[in-house]
């Protein structure tokens, strides 16, 4: 499979980004909302180095990240409880009725 560039620009630097699996269209969505984010946190914490806000950055998606997951999970969780239950409901109601 060929690699597909794209070139975005995130606080004022080019960067291209080689992949085979890139959709154009989502690569540069993603990297202005990475300059959104960048920006919401220079102004709220005002720091301007990009470095520094870059790290900053990355640990608040990673959390974000982090709090999706622990919802799929919990979610999953609980979709797996609610099988088990109908599982057990349609053994119960298929079983042969006992007699006295």
């Amino acid at each position: 499979m060929a690699k597909e560039s794209v070139t975005v620009e995130v606080y004022r630097r080019k960067f291209t980004v080689e992949r085979p699996d890139i959709d154009p269209l989502i690569i540069s969505a993603v990297a202005k909302k990475l300059e959104e984010r960048m920006r919401e946190i220079e102004h709220s914490t005002g720091t301007f180095d990009s470095s520094r806000l870059a790290i900053m950055t990355a640990l608040d998606l990673a959390c974000d990240l982090e709090k999706a997951q622990l919802r799929l999970d919990s979610a999953d969780q609980g979709q797996e409880r609610r099988l088990e239950e109908m599982i057990m409901a349609l053994e119960r109601a298929l079983a042969p009725a006992k007699k006295p």
